[in-house]
């Protein structure tokens, strides 16, 4: 296990206080809308699969450069950077310019959808990720990149939209199954990835 994965995991672990804290709301203060903590709650979970991605990412692309001097195809690096990485002597001090620059560039994107998965996990070179997945997660392919694209639609309402339905005005429904469901899907993709790295 990786240790991007070990720190998504706490992440998840922690989170589940936010489901906890709603329980208990629900159970002793019923006339009290907590729904904002699911909401949260799921936000945060798809936030700590886009993290994991950029950790396994940042950490695979580092470590092919400073093994090789091998970059992904699509993916630039400035020259500063590089001249900054090849003219200083300390190597931990390298690695850690590369890192910094790494950050510089892959902060503008979101890991999320299925695309953009596909195209983080192409960068240190995992090609077909659904197709390996699909035996391991039990399901297709299809069907894994559209549940992961419900989860980031879903994501998008509560981040972008206040979660408002804008036919009625009103907050969409959401409950801890459906929490659960996300961390549940998001938790054993992140294990599936993780195998391949």
């Amino acid at each position: 296990m990786s240790n991007e994965k070990t720190l998504f995991d706490e992440q998840i672990v922690s989170l589940r206080a936010l489901s906890s804290i709603h329980q208990y709301l629900a159970d002793s203060a019923a006339s009290m809308d907590a729904s904002s903590l699911l909401r949260s709650e799921y936000v945060l979970i798809v936030s700590a699969f886009d993290s994991y991605l950029h950790n396994i990412v940042r950490r695979k692309i580092r470590e092919n450069f400073f093994a090789s001097s091998f970059l992904p195809a699509n993916f630039n690096l400035p020259i500063t950077a590089y001249l900054s990485v090849h003219n200083e002597p300390n190597v931990a001090f390298q690695q850690q310019i590369f890192d910094a620059s790494l950050r510089s560039i892959l902060e503008k994107d979101s890991f999320q959808s299925p695309k953009s998965v596909e195209y983080a996990l192409g960068l240190v070179n995992v090609k077909s990720v659904w197709t390996k997945a699909s035996p391991v997660m039990g399901d297709t392919a299809e069907h894994i990149r559209d549940q992961l694209a419900l989860i980031v639609k879903r994501r998008n309402q509560i981040a972008h939209e206040s979660d408002i339905d804008p036919s009625t005005s009103m907050l969409r429904n959401i409950d801890l199954q459906t929490v659960n469901d996300c961390r549940d899907f998001l938790q054993r993709l992140v294990s599936v990835i993780d195998t391949f790295i």
